[in-house]
């Protein structure tokens, strides 16, 4: 090179430069592409609010399983009825049918933000029936939640509470004005039976089941279970599983639910020989019926 002209070095370090730029090009290109395609993606994924719904019967567990998963939330569904009508405007009265509906009753109650990062709605309060009246037609719709999934609006994930109906029985006739265990029995029958069925249609990937019984009992067992739920940046430690912390807030969840002794004597409208042995009475009427919703309760066992 020392031997060259300085014309043929100029051209040379030209050429030799004009390599370089073209390579640093078809680099930076290949880079843009890569933000473009892969990057892009997943910010839109940590943008999507992740709606985690808690869905069972009344009583099944809710209220103890909403303390536990709180704190991994960052907004949360605290009125259920929104799922019935959606609030006061016109606009959300039909929140119940159509996902349209639903999405905007979440905008204006400000749970969806398309500002924030890392979103978990919790909605661990809507049970099956919504209330106090306990009619089975009062209830959430879990096809409703999974357009809003197949929308973009939301990431669904669905945990599914399950306990023995017998032992959801006695938890709403307990706190029930009518005086009724069979009539709280038929709504039971009725919400598992519509639960089940849903539950059933629902891609598999979107969610999961936990016996709560079994998780109360022994807490750690379901560890992965939840965290499979939640978005690496919003799981909960196993602190917040600790089997103390789980046994006092099932003890608060249950302090009003009576035996079936006291229901029989509870001003019990039945024929008396039922009074005298409802726990029989209400198992064999479940069972009879157990066929109806089989799919769950294998699901909850498996």
């Amino acid at each position: 090179m020392l031997q060259w002209s300085q014309r043929q070095r100029r051209l040379f370090l030209l050429c030799f430069g004009s390599v370089i730029l073209l390579f640093l090009w078809m680099r930076a290109r290949e880079r843009s592409k890569g933000v473009q395609v892969e990057d892009l993606v997943l910010v839109r994924r940590t943008q999507r609010p992740l709606y985690l719904f808690i869905a069972g019967i009344e009583g099944a567990g809710h209220n103890t399983v909403r303390e536990l998963l709180k704190p991994c939330a960052t907004a949360e569904i605290k009125d259920p009825g929104f799922h019935l009508d959606g609030g006061e405007e016109p606009e959300h009265r039909y929140a119940k049918f159509f996902a349209e509906s639903l999405e905007l009753s979440l905008r204006d109650r400000r749970v969806l933000s398309v500002r924030s990062r890392n979103v978990v709605i919790l909605d661990a309060l809507s049970t099956f029936p919504i209330g106090p009246e306990r009619e089975p037609t009062r209830r959430p719709d879990l096809e409703v939640l999974l357009d809003l999934h197949r929308k973009g609006v939301v990431e669904l994930r669905v945990l599914v509470l399950w306990r023995e109906p017998l032992r959801c029985v006695q938890y709403a006739a307990s706190r029930s004005k009518a005086r009724d265990p069979l009539l709280v029995a038929r709504v039971v029958e009725e919400s598992l039976l519509y639960l089940s069925k849903q539950i059933e249609h629902m891609p598999t990937e979107l969610w999961t089941i936990m016996n709560y019984d079994d998780f109360v009992a022994n807490p750690s067992k379901f560890d992965s279970t939840i965290a499979s739920l939640l978005p690496e940046t919003a799981r909960c430690s196993s602190r917040k599983l600790d089997p103390e912390r789980v046994r006092e807030l099932h003890r608060i969840y249950e302090h009003q639910t009576l035996s079936m002794n006291e229901l029989g004597e509870r001003e019990c409208r039945l024929p008396d020989n039922l009074c005298g042995n409802l726990e029989n009475a209400l198992s064999e009427f479940l069972d009879k019926r157990a066929f109806m919703w089989a799919p769950l309760a294998e699901f909850a066992a498996s």
